[in-house]
């Protein structure tokens, strides 16, 4: 017993280093002022409540989000904060539509609410209200300089381009500026969790996390930063940074914080998510195997010394990237996930 609780202490300690340095890696946090909260859309036609909301990240920058709070659950409400993929926004998440028109991307996460679940979700960078309806072009002599974006509807590939666009600036903007959008995008959902404290009807000691693909890796940066997380659940990024690197995955900005590979693999930072509930999805068609096999080794190899090995599920789900989330039974093994551990 001695040996099984000094080999746990040195785990604990390893996992602590390893959040420390990845913190570290981060910049620390933004000079934030006051949250100036500006709640804009209040509709309750629904068995949920929908508030739209936005409010302050660092000088100049607004965090746009949906806030769904069920109508019939007895108050305070555990709360899933989510996290969207590239390409898509909070709307599409939540309503599976937006204002250009609707999406396929999978079921929306407003079901969610029926598991008695609060559910936000806020606008990654370069995505939804955090965008422009103008789309800036690299600057050329006598040339026009932006133009309308393209639709998300009739020209999804223009579109999807100019997010992506946008997002790289984004980024190239942050590193002059000494950072990663990586890292201002975690620091973005820390913010979120800043205001969810300020509301009453939110259980705060019951707060989850959700994303998939771009925000998969948002949701574990976040709940390695902030442990006022306490359940995790991602979909489409869990693979090694060496597979990424060789199979050219994950390619968006927000994946490649300067100096993160000095300071552990990522399944060695992804463990430090232990022994916090942790439940992985991923399509069985969406990444090399060996790729997602070092992962799931050193996941299930963790929860086990920490004595918690149900702590942590992971399922290789027919389909690609996120398939399986247009299935009505996925969302709601991730909402019974959330209920289970909140």
């Amino acid at each position: 017993m001695g040996n099984i609780e000094e080999m746990t202490g040195d785990l604990v300690d390893h996992h602590k280093q390893l959040i420390k340095s990845f913190t570290d890696c981060l910049g620390g946090k933004p000079k934030w002022g006051d949250l100036g909260v500006n709640i804009t859309c209040t509709n309750s036609t629904y068995d949920y409540t929908i508030e739209s909301i936005s409010f302050n990240a660092e000088k100049g920058e607004r965090i746009s989000s949906v806030l769904l709070t069920p109508k019939s659950i007895e108050k305070p409400f555990p709360v899933i904060l989510c996290h969207h993929g590239f390409y898509s926004n909070k709307d599409l998440m939540l309503f599976g539509e937006d204002t250009n028109g609707p999406s396929n991307d999978g079921v929306p996460l407003s079901r969610m609410t029926r598991f008695g679940l609060a559910v936000m979700a806020i606008d990654g960078r370069a995505h939804g209200n955090r965008t422009s309806e103008k789309f800036k072009l690299p600057w050329k002599f006598g040339k026009p300089t932006e133009i309308p974006r393209p639709s998300r509807i009739t020209d999804p590939k223009a579109y999807e381009e100019s997010i992506w666009e946008d997002f790289e600036w984004s980024n190239r903007q942050a590193v002059i500026d000494g950072n990663s959008l990586g890292a201002l995008e975690t620091w973005d959902a820390v913010r979120a969790i800043d205001y969810l404290e300020t509301r009453s009807d939110i259980n705060t000691q019951k707060i989850g996390t959700f994303g998939h693909s771009r925000g998969g890796d948002i949701a574990w940066y976040l709940s390695l930063v902030d442990p006022r997380v306490k359940a995790i659940c991602t979909s489409g990024c869990m693979q090694t940074f060496e597979a990424c690197i060789n199979f050219r995955r994950d390619a968006g900005a927000h994946a490649w914080i300067p100096n993160i590979r000095n300071i552990g693999s990522r399944q060695e930072l992804v463990s430090a998510l232990a022994p916090r509930p942790l439940l992985a999805l991923e399509g069985a068609e969406d990444h090399d195997p060996m790729g997602e096999k070092p992962m799931w080794d050193a996941l299930t190899n963790v929860y086990k010394v920490m004595g918690v090995p149900n702590n942590f599920e992971y399922h290789r789900l027919p389909g690609g990237h996120g398939n399986y989330l247009k299935e009505i039974s996925s969302v709601d093994q991730i909402s019974r996930w959330f209920k289970q551990f909140l």
